[in-house]
């Protein structure tokens, strides 16, 4: 009889665990959960009905089971604005509230921006969730700042990706509200158009290249083939109508290269005076290519060498010493009168034999040649040398 009775009072305890009474589900409450979410982080004050946030909790019990049915109350920790309150969880366990503004913006008791508390309760287990929601006030436009990033992203076919983002203000110095298009365009610098340039739209409150966005923020792309590298173009920015005025930038940008890989070689590594051969004329070439392996032409090379015996050809074949101290040919230059293949450069070690030997003693002596691009301390070939003897 005794072992009836036990098995009967813990059968429906087990039963009652999953039941449902007036009070809520029987469930010890530090086994069950509240989860509170919003959709945005912030929005701006225009008003009930148009920009709002959607608020989401979400009521589980012990096993992680949704719990339907229950009252979830939402609280706003300001009376400016408007919440949906009591809502009850759907089969999902979710209680979803709108949370809207009525034309004001949050602040702080000194009247500095501050976010509003968004409260979550349910009394049964005493639970108690809070998120934060940003209201920014309108405003009139007031100021823009712009940023470019020249690490470019490759998307392929030698063209390469910019990220360019602005910050937009209305008077007070708040993040402008969501929607804005900012007017975007390039220009050339009067040196003739690139070509194969694109600029996709910029408005705030749109996504960066992670998928993140922030209050006032546009992001968008500038995307140019490896051609065009080292080429300047005008940025101009427009924002209108401020009242009567219009804000506008331009901004002078040379398009970077990217990833850029700098390579020597020489024809012949090894060179013998003698009667016949007295004057050397050993071509050396540099190929100057992006990280997609595409070849970037109007880049100017500069060279070093223990011999300064180095030429290029110029439009009427003849040799040119080459300065050290000032800007290098181009890549992609004429040889003379021969046309050269796209990102090479060809330039010439020459003399005779006093050129190199001035010591009467010796009889072998190695030139090492080295080149670099100005401004980009990561491009530089590594040096090639060539072997006199006689």
């Amino acid at each position: 009889m005794l072992r009836i009775i036990v098995y009967t009072l813990l059968s429906c305890l087990i039963f009652c665990m999953g039941c449902k009474t007036d009070d809520g589900p029987v469930t010890p409450e530090h086994h069950g959960s509240l989860i509170i979410s919003a959709d945005r982080d912030y929005f701006h004050a225009d008003g009930v009905g148009n920009q709002s946030a959607t608020i989401t909790a979400l009521l589980l019990d012990g096993e992680g089971n949704p719990l339907s049915g229950q009252e979830v109350n939402f609280v706003s920790s300001s009376e400016l604005f408007t919440i949906q309150s009591v809502v009850t969880t759907d089969s999902l366990g979710k209680a979803i509230s709108i949370f809207d503004d009525t034309g004001f913006p949050s602040k702080d008791d000194d009247g500095n921006p501050a976010e509003v508390i968004i409260t979550a309760e349910y009394h049964v287990w005493n639970f108690v969730e809070a998120t934060r929601v940003m209201i920014w006030e309108v405003g009139e436009l007031g100021r823009f700042d712009f940023e470019i990033d020249e690490e470019g992203h490759s998307i392929g076919n030698g063209f390469w990706e910019l990220d360019l983002t602005c910050d937009v203000k209305n008077r007070n110095g708040d993040p402008y509200m969501d929607g804005y298009t900012v007017g975007l365009e390039y220009q050339s610098d009067g040196a003739g158009s690139p070509g194969g340039i694109s600029l996709g739209p910029l408005v705030t409150g749109n996504s960066d290249r992670n998928g993140e966005s922030s209050a006032g923020m546009a992001y968008t792309t500038l995307t140019y083939h490896s051609h065009a590298s080292l080429q300047s173009i005008w940025l101009v920015y427009n924002i209108s109508p401020i009242g009567p005025e219009e804000l506008q930038a331009r901004v002078l940008i040379t398009l970077p290269i990217q990833q850029g890989a700098l390579t020597l070689s020489v024809e012949s590594a090894e060179w013998y005076f003698n009667e016949i051969d007295t004057l050397c004329n050993i071509p050396i070439q540099a190929v100057l290519v992006d990280g997609q392996d595409y070849p970037v032409n109007n880049v100017p090379v500069m060279f070093s060498a223990d011999n300064p015996f180095l030429y290029w050809k110029d439009n009427s074949n003849s040799y040119i010493p080459i300065n050290p101290e000032k800007t290098g040919r181009r890549t992609g230059d004429y040889d003379g009168w021969e046309r050269v293949e796209d990102g090479v450069l060809k330039i010439y070690l020459r003399g005779e034999e006093q050129d190199f030997f001035r010591d009467s003693l010796e009889n072998e002596i190695q030139v090492e040649i080295n080149a670099w691009i100005v401004g980009y301390e990561d491009v530089v070939a590594d040096p090639v040398s060539v072997m006199f003897r006689r």
